[in-house]
């Protein structure tokens, strides 16, 4: 029987793109750090209506933040969460390729994230 709850999973995951990979001052063990590794282990398996899985890394696009939050650990993050430097220099994202990012990666999880809350809304 599934629950009539969404869960969403914005950080499960640690794959990139390899043309965006290649930008990245980081390790692949670095980029690991930044995936919250067993959530989509735990909760991916229970019972609810709707799980949504990020396929991309927090630090392609961080979807649990907002299209303007554009700090060094922003929607698109100059710094990961261990205080590295996420890109080699010269090649971070200028404005035209963050929103080419938000458009491709962001906007889409929160539209099909916001169908799923209205297929399934929250009672009380």
């Amino acid at each position: 029987m599934k629950h009539p709850i969404v869960i969403s999973l914005p950080h499960c995951s640690n794959q990139l793109p390899p043309e965006f990979k290649d930008r990245l001052a980081l390790t692949d063990a670095e980029i690991l750090d930044s995936a919250d590794l067993g959530t989509k282990e735990i909760f991916g398996s229970l019972p609810a209506a709707f799980v949504m899985e990020a396929p991309w890394s927090r630090l392609l696009v961080d979807l649990n933040r907002g299209e303007q939050d554009q700090g060094e650990r922003g929607v698109v993050a100059k710094k990961d969460y261990m205080g590295r430097t996420v890109f080699r220099d010269g090649v971070a994202p200028d404005k035209a390729c963050l929103r080419s990012l938000l458009e491709l990666y962001h906007r889409p999880f929160h539209a099909r994230l916001e169908e799923a809350l209205r297929r399934f809304p929250l009672k009380g």
